[in-house]
């Protein structure tokens, strides 16, 4: 599992909605992979099997003819579940990776520190598949994981 999320099923939702704008916005005009770097961090004692399982999804989903036509590229980034390492990783998966999607955060405390450099100044895709404290919306932010309220 994936922050409680399985890889998985986070590939198999975000390959169900890749047919709108999820994966590809307007402003997302390159051609080529849909890059996606997964988080993960010590605090996920099966970030390894989590890993494999992704690639698992992953090589499945492009065996299949990837999404639209897209191959999927994966790239992991360790958080060591420390906020100031996160906030670096999460860095390089947006600026020298270039990925359209970041999945996943174990605590809220990290989805708060990566939040920034991914939601508001990479304006990439966020997807925390964790429990959450609810009420919080924001446009390249999807809390997918349930809420005290529900």
């Amino acid at each position: 599992m994936l922050g409680g999320v399985s890889a998985l099923g986070a590939a198999g939702w975000i390959a169900g909605f890749a047919g709108g704008w999820v994966l590809r916005p307007s402003w997302a005009h390159a051609a080529g992979p849909i890059k996606m770097g997964i988080v993960t961090g010590a605090i996920a004692p099966s970030g390894n099997a989590n890993w494999q399982v992704a690639q698992f999804a992953v090589e499945q989903i492009n065996a299949s003819g990837g999404i639209l036509g897209q191959p999927i590229e994966l790239y992991l980034e360790d958080t060591a579940s420390d906020p100031k390492i996160a906030v670096g990783n999460v860095r390089k998966l947006i600026q020298e990776r270039h990925v359209d999607v970041v999945l996943g955060g174990i605590t809220s405390t990290m989805r708060q520190a990566i939040k920034d450099p991914i939601v508001n100044r990479g304006r990439t895709l966020y997807i925390y598949p964790q429990l959450y404290e609810g009420q919080e919306c924001t446009k390249f932010l999807f809390n997918t994981g349930p809420s005290p309220a529900q």
